[in-house]
């Protein structure tokens, strides 16, 4: 490459960081206004703060019940802890530190969707990428309430970039370890926010699977997948081993029916709702 190409290729670069950073400074702004205009609260983030601080506090994760705390399962760990950590720093209750937190997240999420497009299809590609997540007004949204979205978004984007260097890596014949640690932690903090994260260690094994097929390379492809989901299973085996310990029951999750073990639940009425409920209204006005 001449020393004019290079020059144009380093400008070309440069010019494509500075309209990443606008991007990233249209998107905090975005994202200001909407905490300067709040949603409604929602009733789950009262749950989310009860279980934080009945287990900073007392170190029971259950739920407030008069002078008693319950515990309980019906939650994953993963909010809780997130909350229970901001309020230990910054003061309890202090919801404004997690949304500011959750914005820094968001944020980061957008930059890593972008990095990795910018990897896998080109520089403009990564550009477009990254107006297209920080501008989204229902991403911007969520990152300023005080619910699992948000952090649930960035464990998926973490999980696309690292997922995307493990497979280059693997293309290649190496093995990239900080990738392959970075795609576990996405894999696990995804499972321990909901339980639908599962999906995320599914697709990030499934593709480090398939890409090594491709390459003639199977064997190698099993055994990085294999590891990587072992290691994203580590951090769930103290919850199940206190769901166990404490209900006696095998649940590494969370219940679908968000009921704990002997609570009563209305099949029918879910039987009943699935036959008309199509809108997410439905669910926020009669669920």
């Amino acid at each position: 490459m001449s020393t004019e190409q290079a020059d144009q290729r380093r400008g070309g670069v440069l010019r494509g960081n500075a309209l990443w950073w606008i991007a990233l400074a249209a998107g905090l702004l975005l994202r200001l206004w909407f905490l300067q205009h709040p949603m409604p609260s929602d009733d789950d983030t009262d749950v989310y703060a009860d279980l934080a601080r009945n287990l900073f506090h007392h170190g029971v994760y259950g739920i407030s019940d008069g002078a008693s705390i319950d515990s309980t399962l019906i939650r994953l760990p993963g909010y809780p802890v997130f909350l229970g950590l901001i309020f230990s720093l910054f003061g309890a209750g202090n919801f404004k530190a997690v949304l500011l937190a959750q914005i820094g997240f968001d944020l980061l999420g957008c930059w890593l969707i972008a990095s990795f497009v910018r990897d896998q299809v080109s520089e403009r590609a990564g550009t477009v990428a990254i107006f297209l997540a920080a501008l989204c007004p229902f991403r911007a949204a969520y990152s300023t309430i005080a619910l699992t979205e948000c952090l649930s978004v960035f464990a998926v984007s973490l999980g696309l970039w690292s997922a995307g260097r493990v497979l280059q890596a693997q293309a290649s014949g190496h093995a990239d370890r900080r990738a392959l640690l970075f795609a576990s932690l996405a894999m696990a903090m995804a499972m321990l926010l909901r339980p639908d994260g599962a999906l995320v260690a599914v697709a990030v094994t499934a593709a480090i699977v398939w890409y090594a097929w491709r390459e003639r390379r199977p064997l190698e492809g099993l055994k990085t997948a294999l590891l990587c989901g072992l290691l994203a299973l580590l951090p769930l085996a103290p919850w199940a081993l206190r769901n166990w310990r404490t209900f006696h029951v095998v649940q590494p999750l969370a219940p679908r029916r968000v009921n704990d073990p002997g609570e009563y639940v209305t099949y029918g009425f879910y039987r009943w709702m699935s036959t008309w409920s199509v809108d997410y209204v439905s669910t926020g006005n009669v669920f």
